[in-house]
């Protein structure tokens, strides 16, 4: 039975180390899939549009965040909006884990914001900008 859990858990970890790894090489592709997929969800969703209308609205997003993120300034913004954004997932879900304890919910937003803000540092080295 235990193997079997061991099977179950490496199958269900490459997905999540595949993501991971995806972040860290490309967070600026990363932050654009993102953009696209909840723009378009929410066109969708809220809006109610036909799907070939939100996957254009979700190509716009997609193309807007990634032309953005080549700026200076709209990387700046758009850094510390995803640095944010990621950082209150993962507070979300800790806090949620943990059943409402505040100290690892701060610690863990405080680790992932330091975390994705370097990521974002690194990509921007990478480019060759400031």
């Amino acid at each position: 039975m235990g193997i079997l859990f061991g099977v179950f858990g490496v199958i269900m970890m490459v997905p999540v180390v595949m993501f991971i790894t995806m972040c860290m090489a490309n967070i600026v592709l990363v932050d654009s899939l993102i953009a696209a997929l909840t723009c378009g969800g929410l066109a969708g969703s809220i809006m109610h549009l036909h799907p070939a209308i939100c996957i254009l609205i979700g190509f716009a997003a997609f193309c807007l965040v990634t032309y953005l993120s080549l700026q200076d300034k709209g990387f700046k913004v758009l850094a510390a909006a995803a640095t944010i954004s990621w950082a209150y997932i993962a507070g979300f879900l800790v806090n949620d884990l943990t059943g409402g304890d505040r100290i690892w919910t701060y610690f863990t937003f405080l680790i992932t914001a330091g975390i994705v803000w370097m990521l974002h540092m690194n990509v921007r080295i990478m480019i060759g900008s400031r």
